[in-house]
């Protein structure tokens, strides 16, 4: 199951599931508000305009959730005095016998940047008036101004 959020980097038109859907072969529910998995199959209640809508689909599925789906949950008092009293194990990937992955995609543009020539010219003389008409001649014959 691929879940993706409402706010996509399509600029919010909602199209990325959609798209991965197709290019992956998958069923496609979109605007889940509630998701119910029974076995094999995924129901969601989708939230529309003109109200829900009930649809179904056999698993594997990619869904796209309306901000609604995760109404926040409050702990009790009791829980944040547990919580903060509680300690936290941190594993290691060697703690868990694993190691990192090799990257799927590299970007290998980034790792050998462009090289960028620049050529500079020194424009000097006596002073300052004599250099600013140098510039001045030097802007006017390559037509910059």
């Amino acid at each position: 199951m691929v879940i993706f959020g409402r706010q996509t980097l399509d600029n919010g038109a909602g199209l990325t599931p959609a798209q991965t859907a197709r290019i992956i072969g998958w069923p496609m529910l979109g605007l889940a508000g509630q998701i119910k998995v029974d076995g094999g199959s995924v129901t969601v209640e989708r939230v529309i305009e003109e109200g829900r809508q009930t649809v179904s689909a056999k698993m594997p599925v990619v869904l796209s959730v309306v901000q609604s789906i995760g109404e926040p949950r409050y702990p009790s008092f009791m829980g944040i005095r547990k919580a903060s009293k509680a300690t936290i194990p941190v594993w290691s990937l060697s703690d868990l016998g694993a190691s990192a992955p090799a990257p799927v995609v590299t970007r290998s543009e980034l790792m050998n940047p462009p090289v960028q020539e620049k050529e500079v010219e020194m424009i000097t003389g006596e002073n300052a008036a004599e250099i600013a008409d140098k510039l001045a001649d030097k802007i006017l014959a390559e037509k910059v101004l």
